[in-house]
């Protein structure tokens, strides 16, 4: 019997708050790029009244979201994977790579299902490479298939950290398994990043972006998006919840900011499918091997 393994990752650590002071930058407009292929917190990691609807597979910003599954002994693991390119995919470093930062076994049998809904799905494909980080916990995956000229996928915004302390309001996408036992992506609209938190233990290295969306394991790897002049942009990938030991037990969301891996896209969507992306140079690349 294979049963389902959710994903995210749940820290309890200490992390420096970040204000707009120690951000990079003084601008709140940041590197984009778009395509015109189809354009009381509790420990559920769900704030105050949960406020998430069943997404709409067919309509923007849901239509970029799909399922990673991968089969690891009796189970499988679920993540959420965002269409970035005509066959990227973006999703969390901790949905490809362990806490040492090797590669999971499982990870040749990953398969993204797009627009997964109950299951049924608008497209079906295996992997032809990975490139990944685990200290900033993210991941650009190649697909075998070219979903995203079909489907369309959403643009990428590579904003400076001084911009979350806007409080802006985004979308998160997720399949949780405290929703519909991911078999429908649950979408949680109107929520907000909150700012950005430093943490520096536990394997992570890096500036993360705060937030309030509701979401569960499951749904590591789903976009914080946002509109932006009628266009869904990427601004980061949800990726664990943490807990708070300084004071009062609390819990908060985080997110990798997409100004991690927004030249790895930029460069990866220049790049022929059948380019060497991975050159065997880099550890932070693997090549997975398809059967034709």
């Amino acid at each position: 019997m294979v049963t389902s393994l959710l994903v995210l990752i749940s820290l309890t650590i200490a992390w420096a708050q970040r204000g707009p002071s120690a951000s990079k930058g003084n601008e709140n407009s940041g590197s984009c790029f778009g395509f015109t292929a189809s354009l009381n917190v509790s420990t559920a990691e769900v704030i105050d009244e949960d406020d998430r609807v069943s997404y709409q597979p067919r309509k923007a910003p849901g239509k970029f979201f799909g399922r990673l599954v991968s089969v690891m002994g009796d189970h499988y693991l679920i993540c959420t994977g965002t269409l970035v390119g005509m066959d990227l995919v973006s999703t969390a470093g901790h949905c490809v790579l362990d806490e040492q930062g090797e590669w999971l076994p499982g990870l040749k049998t990953m398969r993204f299902e797009a627009q997964y809904y109950d299951g049924h799905m608008g497209g079906l494909s295996r992997l032809v490479s990975v490139t990944a980080n685990r200290q900033q916990d993210w991941a650009i995956l190649r697909l075998k298939e070219p979903l995203g000229r079909k489907l369309g996928f959403a643009g990428v915004c590579a904003m400076p950290d001084s911009y979350f302390w806007t409080y802006p309001v985004v979308s998160l996408v997720g399949f949780s398994g405290d929703y519909l036992e991911s078999e429908v992506a649950g979408a949680h609209h109107g929520c907000r990043a909150r700012g950005i938190a430093h943490i520096h233990e536990q394997g992570y290295v890096g500036d993360f972006i705060r937030h309030d969306c509701d979401m569960s394991s499951g749904s590591s790897g789903g976009a914080l998006l946002q509109q932006i002049e009628g266009k869904w942009y990427v601004l980061g990938t949800n990726i664990f919840d943490v807990t708070q030991r300084n004071g009062p037990r609390t819990v908060e969301n985080f997110a990798s900011p997409a100004r991690y891996y927004h030249s790895v896209i930029e460069r990866l969507g220049n790049a022929s499918t059948n380019g060497h992306i991975c050159d065997g140079s880099s550890s932070e690349c693997f090549h997975v091997h398809v059967a034709t």
